[in-house]
């Protein structure tokens, strides 16, 4: 299974009224005011129960030079030639206090697929999940909530 945010948590901070005027974004890229500008990627948490892994869809800030190269290379067959970019999570992930703004590397995949995003903090809890891996019961209470509404 997996948990998306549709929106960089920073378009929340623009009044509602003013969105129209002020963001340009789809569902993959955003610009804000022409001076921020975010990426959708995939964070990876491999899962101990299964082969495959629990995929949480998130936004990265990143500086123009990245979301330029970025908005260039999405769509091109092969990664051979690409290089890392770095960012920064937008709004973190809720199940991870504190992640908001943690710096991470961003690794653009082939074929238009996002590009997959590794925390780089190793000692903070999100770092260590994608790292050592979750549970099911994990993926449950990640799941409780928006279940729940």
């Amino acid at each position: 299974m997996d948990l998306a945010y549709q929106r960089p948590a920073d378009v929340f901070k623009v009044p509602a009224n003013e969105r129209p005027q002020r963001i340009r974004v789809n569902e993959d890229l955003c610009i804000i005011d022409d001076t921020e500008f975010y990426i959708r990627g995939v964070l990876m948490l491999p899962v101990h129960e299964l082969v495959d892994s629990f995929r949480w869809g998130v936004w990265a800030q990143v500086d123009k030079e990245a979301f330029d190269y970025y908005h260039t290379h999405w769509n091109v067959p092969s990664t051979d030639n690409f290089r890392s970019l770095y960012g920064v999570l937008s709004g973190g992930i809720s199940a991870y206090p504190n992640s908001d703004q943690l710096m991470i590397t961003i690794h653009l995949q082939a074929n238009n697929q996002r590009p997959l995003f590794v925390v780089l903090n190793q000692k903070h809890p999100l770092g260590e999940a994608q790292r050592q891996g979750i549970s099911l019961h994990d993926i449950e209470k990640f799941i409780a909530p928006v279940v729940n509404r």
